[in-house]
C-alpha cells in the first residue's frame, strides 16, 4: 500500500484489476510487459539516430563556424585591442590609452570622410531601390522575355569591381564617352564627372546604382510574386485601378523586402571601398598625397586602408574600424526600432 501512496493513488484501488498504468504497476513490484519494453528499445533507436543526425550537422556547419571565429571574431576583437595602442603594423603595440580616439575629434579627414560616405548612402540607395522597384514591378507583368531580361539586370552584379569601374570610366571620358557625348547632344554641356572634384560623387553614384540595381530587382521580384493574387483582383472589383492595387495592395505588402534592401544597403554604403579607391587611382590621385579628387571620393573604409597601409598607423586604422563598426551598429538598431511604425509582417 506504500507503493499505492507514492503513486499518488487511492487506498481503495486494486493494482490486480488493470487499472493502474504501467509505471504504477512495476512500482508495485509486477513486472514490464515485453511491448513496453521495446517501446523503450525504439525510443533509444530514435534518440541515438538523432544524436548521429545532430553530429552530422555539427560537422557540416563547423567550417562556417571557424570561419567566423578566426576571420570575423578574432580580427574584430584584436582591432579593439589594437585601437588603444600606437602600432605601425611591423613593430610591437605600444599601449596609449584614449590617445587615438581624442585624435578623432580634430581630424578633419576623417570628418571629410564620414560627409562623403553619407552623401554616397544618401544619393544611391534611395535611386538603386526606387529603379528597382519599378523595373520588378515591370517584370512581374505579363511581358516576353522576363527570364531573359532577368539575366540582363543580374549580369552587373556578378561582374568585377575593376571591370566596372574600367566600363563606367568609357562611359563618362569628356571626350568620346556615351553618356558625356549624349548629355552634350541634348544640353549642350556635360559635366566633368572624373576630372572635376565637384562630379566625382556622382560618378561614384551611378557606377553603384548600376553594378547593385539587379540585386535589388530580384528581391523585389520574389517579394511581388509572393502577393496573392486574390488581393490585387479584389481591388479590382472593389473599383480600384492599377496604381490602387500598387500603393494600397502591393507595396505594404513587400515592406519586409524593402526593410532588408534598406539595412543591408546601408551597411555596403559605409563599406565602400573599391568604386572609391579605383576612379582615384585612375584619375592620377595618389592616396599618400592630398589631392581634390581623392578628397571628394575618399569614404571611411578607404581612410582606413590610408592610415593603416599608406602611413603605417595601425593603430589609428584600428581606431577608424572601432568607429566605422559604431556607426553601422546605431545605425542598424535605430532601424531595427523604428521598422515595427511602417513594416507590416
Amino acid at each position: 500500500m506504500r507503493a499505492v501512496q507514492r503513486c499518488r493513488l487511492p487506498l481503495t484501488v486494486n493494482p490486480l484489476d488493470g487499472a493502474l498504468p504501467s509505471c504504477q504497476v512495476w512500482q508495485l513490484g509486477f513486472s514490464k510487459p515485453d511491448s513496453w519494453k521495446g517501446a523503450q528499445t525504439l525510443n533509444g533507436l530514435l534518440s541515438s539516430e538523432k544524436r548521429r543526425e545532430a553530429a552530422t550537422a555539427y560537422v557540416f556547419i563547423l567550417p562556417f563556424f571557424l570561419g567566423m571565429i578566426v576571420f570575423y571574431l578574432i580580427p574584430i576583437l584584436t582591432a579593439f585591442a589594437n585601437s588603444f595602442t600606437e602600432w605601425a603594423g611591423y613593430t610591437n603595440p605600444v599601449f596609449t590609452g584614449l590617445t587615438n580616439y581624442k585624435a578623432l575629434f580634430a581630424d578633419e579627414a576623417l570628418h571629410r570622410e564620414i560627409w562623403n560616405t553619407l552623401r554616397y548612402i544618401l544619393m544611391s540607395l534611395p535611386v538603386t531601390i526606387l529603379i528597382a522597384l519599378v523595373f520588378a514591378q515591370l517584370l512581374n507583368s505579363n511581358i516576353r522575355g522576363k527570364g531573359i531580361y532577368r539575366v540582363l539586370y543580374y549580369l552587373p552584379c556578378i561582374t568585377m569591381s575593376a571591370v566596372v569601374v574600367l566600363i563606367w570610366r568609357q562611359l563618362l571620358n569628356g571626350r568620346f564617352g556615351l553618356v558625356s557625348v549624349t548629355a552634350k547632344s541634348i544640353f549642350g554641356s556635360c559635366p566633368a564627372f572624373l576630372s572635376d572634384p565637384k562630379y566625382c560623387i556622382y560618378s561614384l553614384v551611378m557606377m553603384s546604382v548600376w553594378s547593385s540595381l539587379g540585386y535589388d530587382i530580384i528581391f523585389l521580384l520574389a517579394g511581388l510574386q509572393s502577393i496573392p493574387e486574390v488581393y490585387s483582383e479584389a481591388c479590382r472589383v472593389d473599383g480600384g485601378n492599377a496604381a490602387t492595387c500598387f500603393f494600397r495592395i502591393k507595396l505594404p505588402l513587400i515592406t519586409p523586402t524593402l526593410f532588408y534592401l534598406l539595412v543591408t544597403g546601408i551597411i555596403s554604403g559605409f563599406n565602400q571601398y573599391d568604386y572609391s579607391y579605383m576612379l582615384s587611382s585612375l584619375a592620377g590621385s595618389s592616396l599618400s598625397a592630398e589631392s581634390p579628387i581623392y578628397d571628394a571620393l575618399r569614404t571611411v573604409v578607404t581612410g582606413i586602408y590610408n592610415s593603416g597601409f599608406v602611413f603605417h598607423e595601425m593603430g589609428y586604422a584600428c581606431t577608424k574600424s572601432v568607429v566605422l563598426f559604431c556607426m553601422i551598429l546605431i545605425v542598424t538598431v535605430f532601424q531595427f526600432v523604428f521598422q515595427k511604425r511602417w513594416v507590416n509582417y
